[in-house]
């Protein structure tokens, strides 16, 4: 029997999205596994983790313990890229000790994943968190329910990679954010620009950007609603929209 040492290092370091090479369209439960002293402190079932695979690509789209459930396109030589998600103030206005996002969440306590469908038309899932401190504490807490800031996204995708996402926040402070971001994977020649309330910023460049990725978000989902007729394409809450097929 082989020893623990060369067990181990017979499992490279690298973020696991299952199997190489295509798979037959679908969100498929699964426990990816990363390395053996890691995984032996999960104390989860063999579906713990959602990974959606495609007919015609080798990426897929993850949805993983290890990065707090936070959704990632993998590609097909290992590269990984999250669309960001709802981060919030840490402090005492919202009483925290540090900022608020599910990343924190290591032990993912609050981010939960499920699939709703899966078929050969379209994969729907949903994931649930709450965004914390590094102390798992809920930024701003309901006076009269004590409910901290809760989050629902649902994620559409089809089978040519092309995926919409909904994102709603609930939360009791509406007005204040950390961070405001447009992000959009529509290649390297609109990159993502980000600002904060009363921060200052480029002028002109960023507002030129923030046009040029508008335009481009607007005709993929223009592109993109053409041939599925009944499903009409939606924007996150945030008003902004992006292409995960154009980054894999």
């Amino acid at each position: 029997m082989k020893k623990f040492d060369e067990l181990k290092s017979e499992l490279p370091l690298r973020l696991p999205a299952g199997p190489k090479g295509k798979g037959r369209f679908g969100a498929y439960y699964t426990k990816l596994k990363y390395n053996l002293e890691w995984d032996r402190l999960w104390r989860v079932s063999e579906q713990a983790d959602v990974v959606v695979r495609f007919d015609d690509f080798d990426h897929r789209f993850v949805f993983w313990r290890g990065t707090s459930y936070i959704p990632c396109w993998a590609t097909y030589d290992g590269a990984w890229l999250t669309n960001e998600f709802y981060e919030r103030r840490g402090g005492s206005r919202s009483g925290t000790n540090s900022m608020c996002e599910p990343m924190s969440d290591k032990q993912t306590r609050y981010s939960h994943v499920r699939v709703l469908e899966s078929h050969d038309a379209r994969v729907v899932v949903h994931w649930r968190y709450s965004p914390v401190d590094l102390d798992y504490q809920l930024p701003y807490r309901d006076k009269l329910t004590n409910w901290g800031d809760t989050v629902d996204e649902y994620y559409t995708i089809y089978p040519d990679s092309i995926a919409v996402r909904n994102a709603k926040i609930y939360t009791s402070a509406p007005t204040d954010w950390s961070t405001a971001m447009r992000a959009s994977s529509t290649g390297p020649a609109h990159r993502a620009t980000t600002s904060s309330p009363g921060a200052s910023t480029e002028g002109s460049t960023i507002a030129a950007s923030r046009q040029a990725v508008d335009a481009s978000a607007t005709k993929l989902w223009s592109a993109a609603q053409g041939p599925r007729p009944g499903h009409g394409s939606s924007r996150s809450s945030d008003g902004t929209s992006s292409s995960p097929s154009a980054s894999v």
